[in-house]
């Protein structure tokens, strides 16, 4: 993510429908994928913290969001999408990936199975291209395509305080909620889908809601869970939070130069359908990856920012492509395609940074595991 330049005309961008509420907040404000979005509200310090230790409240409302509707929408799906997806696992929340005919990640979707149709959040990144590939597969199909990104706010209250923050809102028994499943209850009164799932490595729940009700379901959230110390969190510690818990972001892990076998990803590639990329996948099975992505620890007090190089005997052998100072481990960390022969744990690597080189080696992944259960309430 960058910050836009002072020149550039912020009012071009999309505003989150809760804009105001952030600014309220004191939000400090970061252009991405075309919208303005809460980078930090205190610090991105505290507010990762407050997370790992507590709960905190994040406004989603920018990922894209699709509704595939009709009585053929799971032909649609299993042409794209290269996980299985069981039309007949109403609840269920499948992480897939959306594949170029040569195999590379074209994107990647939650899908969330309802009764009657499926739900889709992405990265704005995107959504447009995808949207536009289900639109132009819905020929001779019954089968209807609709983009909701503008209609549906999305939040999201993570931490391991955040069932006993949302149970006081809602009338879903939260307790009977698994991972990666998601309900139709009340929120505030209005209907809403709630879901537990988390990029932060918490427990956690995200909240589609009508954009009508986003403002009063913030409030309140912030409202009730006063005891849990709740804050609003922005982009920054979300992206220090899923780094830690090593779950790739379009644009930066994954792209249409990445498939999903260096991605590590290789679980959501399992369908038997014969959806766009998979022979050529199949080819690379049995191929092999010359590269994988890889954790470091970068063993001293510099940062390796994207793009960094990584070498190997004083030659480049690969790129970062995300690096902090991990406000958990308390290390910096990073993450970085690497040649197959360097990927495995312990392997002693080089970081070149502003002109110098510093030490770092390869780790396992994730680099942070939540060593509790999950919370039942």
């Amino acid at each position: 993510m960058t910050v836009p330049p002072a020149h550039r005309d912020k009012e071009n961008l999309r505003k989150l429908p809760l804009h105001e509420a952030h600014e309220a907040e004191g939000a400090q404000f970061i252009e991405y994928a075309g919208w303005l979005l809460p980078l930090l509200y205190v610090s991105i310090i505290a507010e990762h913290q407050q997370v790992r230790m507590r709960a905190g409240l994040s406004d989603l409302s920018y990922m894209g969001k699709i509704e595939i509707a009709g009585s053929e929408r799971h032909k649609l799906l299993e042409r794209h999408s290269s996980r299985a997806i069981d039309g007949e696992s109403l609840g269920r929340v499948y992480y897939s990936l959306m594949l170029t005919p040569e195999a590379t990640i074209f994107a990647d979707i939650l899908v969330f199975v309802r009764e009657n149709s499926y739900i889709l959040t992405l990265n704005p990144l995107t959504t447009g291209k995808v949207l536009e590939r289900f639109q132009e597969g819905t020929k001779e199909l019954d089968v209807q395509v609709k983009d909701r990104t503008a209609e549906l706010a999305l939040l999201s209250v993570q931490g391991r305080k955040a069932p006993m923050t949302l149970q006081r809102i809602t009338d879903a028994v939260l307790s009977d909620i698994l991972n990666n499943r998601f309900c139709e209850a009340f929120v505030v009164g209005k209907e809403a889908i709630v879901a537990r799932t988390s990029y932060s490595g918490e427990d956690g729940f995200e909240i589609l809601i009508e954009n009508d009700a986003a403002q009063e379901l913030w409030y309140k959230l912030l409202d009730v869970g006063q005891s849990e110390q709740i804050v609003p969190v922005g982009v920054g510690a979300r992206n220090t939070l899923r780094l830690e818990a090593t779950f790739p972001l379009y644009g930066s892990e994954l792209s249409d130069g990445v498939n999903p076998l260096e991605a590590d990803l290789a679980y959501a590639a399992n369908s038997r359908a014969d959806y766009v990329g998979k022979e050529e996948l199949e080819k690379l099975r049995k191929k092999g990856v010359k590269r994988k992505l890889c954790g470091l620890v970068i063993n001293a007090r510099v940062v390796a920012r994207e793009g960094f190089d990584v070498l190997s005997e004083g030659k480049a052998v690969g790129h970062i492509t995300r690096g902090i100072p991990s406000p958990t481990l308390r290390r910096r960390i990073a993450l970085a395609y690497l040649p197959v022969e360097l990927s495995v744990p312990g392997t002693e690597v080089e970081v070149e940074v502003r002109g110098k080189n510093y030490p770092a080696v390869v780790t396992r992944k994730p680099f942070y595991l939540r060593k509790q259960p999950v919370r039942r309430i």
